[in-house]
């Protein structure tokens, strides 16, 4: 049979790009090809996988408050989302602060 690294063909695929929101107004809006949890370093995330209108393929960490709309929405792969990072927030409780996000869904 012999080595597949020198027979066989090499399996490649390329991770989407992270959207970051990186300040305030910063949108995307697209259909979404995945959504679930990931294991990470400490625990889990949740993940999801965003299709632009042009086709690109964008990665979108969902924790914190878009996550908890995300799951409240019931968000599904093949639903039409947009997401924007409106403002910070400072936590009443502690020194923390923290992004709100608006969600926009067509099911």
């Amino acid at each position: 049979m012999g080595d597949l690294r020198q027979t066989g063909t090499k399996f490649e695929v390329e991770y989407p790009e992270t959207f970051k929101f990186d300040k305030e107004g910063d949108y995307i809006e697209g259909e979404v090809a995945t959504i679930g949890f990931v294991p990470t370093r400490d625990k889990e995330a949740l993940r999801m996988i965003i299709t632009d209108s042009l086709g690109f393929n964008w990665t979108v960490w969902a924790n914190g408050i878009l996550g908890r709309k995300l799951q409240e929405a019931k968000v599904f792969a093949g639903d039409r989302i947009g997401v924007e990072f409106v403002s910070w927030h400072k936590s009443t409780t502690s020194a923390f602060k923290y992004k709100d996000y608006e969600l926009y869904l067509s099911k």
